[in-house]
């Protein structure tokens, strides 16, 4: 029986429920492989590095190459969590445990958004609906005798619409990259991984490279990087390990050791 977790509850003790039978793991894919929330992750990570000060760890000490923490915790999940033949429920599942859907969202908002920003944030024609007569993002007034219920769902509105869920797959449509010459519109894009000599990570006695043979790249190129970083690195072995899955989400060897140059 496979099970999967279908609702968080909030606590200390969360507790997951899990509905069997729901879906099925698609083979030794994981969730990382076959989405992530890209958008969603843009903004948590800009929001947590201006947070400046107050980032978690950052009185312990900084070095330049620390990544945002909620990525490294996405990271970790996305690769802990299996893909199935559900992916709607896979991404409700993800974004539950990171507390990223709608309602852990506002659970974590802190403080209500000055009339100004409101005004702001809202399109045009739904102004006029919450806002006085005459009201600029300057001078922006709320209604006069707006019900509480009605306060809190502008807040709502406008603070989810700050962060709009996205889809993404390994094929993109053209229309979303400005027009180029030779492109044309509607023309699939293909997504590429992030493959790199360059990712490398230097230990004690031996630098670490990604091999890329075992995925098209002719032996003999591999060959000749060897013989270059020999150059580079003398003393030290070469070795060659398979990271393609970490290429395909925009990383490497050195990506994901935060090794330091």
């Amino acid at each position: 029986m496979t099970m999967f977790p279908t609702e968080a509850v909030a606590g200390p003790k969360a507790a997951i429920q899990v509905e069997p039978e729901r879906a099925t793991p698609l083979g030794d894919t994981c969730f990382i492989e076959s989405q992530f929330p890209i958008s969603k992750m843009s903004k948590e990570s800009y929001t947590e590095r201006k947070a400046v000060a107050g980032q978690t760890l950052t009185g312990l000490g900084k070095w330049w190459g620390r990544k945002p923490l909620v990525l490294c915790r996405a990271t970790i999940l996305g690769l802990l969590l299996p893909a199935t033949d559900d992916p709607q429920m896979d991404r409700e599942v993800f974004l539950r445990l990171m507390t990223m859907e709608d309602d852990g969202m506002l659970r974590r908002k802190s403080a209500n958004i000055p009339a100004k920003e409101l005004f702001r944030r809202l399109p045009p024609s739904e102004r006029a609906e919450w806002f006085e007569k005459g009201s600029t993002e300057e001078a922006a007034k709320l209604k006069r005798g707006l019900e509480k219920e009605d306060r809190e769902e502008l807040q709502r509105r406008v603070f989810l619409s700050a962060v709009p869920d996205d889809e993404r797959s390994r094929q993109w449509s053209a229309e979303h990259f400005p027009p180029q010459e030779g492109r044309r519109q509607g023309q699939p894009l293909m997504e590429v991984a992030v493959a790199s000599y360059l990712n490398f990570v230097v230990a004690n006695g031996v630098v670490v490279l990604p091999d890329f043979v075992p995925h098209g790249t002719r032996a003999d190129r591999q060959q000749r990087v060897q013989r270059l970083f020999e150059r580079a690195f003398p003393g030290r072995g070469i070795r060659f390990v398979d990271a393609i899955s970490a290429h395909w989400v925009g990383g490497g060897p050195h990506c994901a050791t935060l090794n330091q140059p």
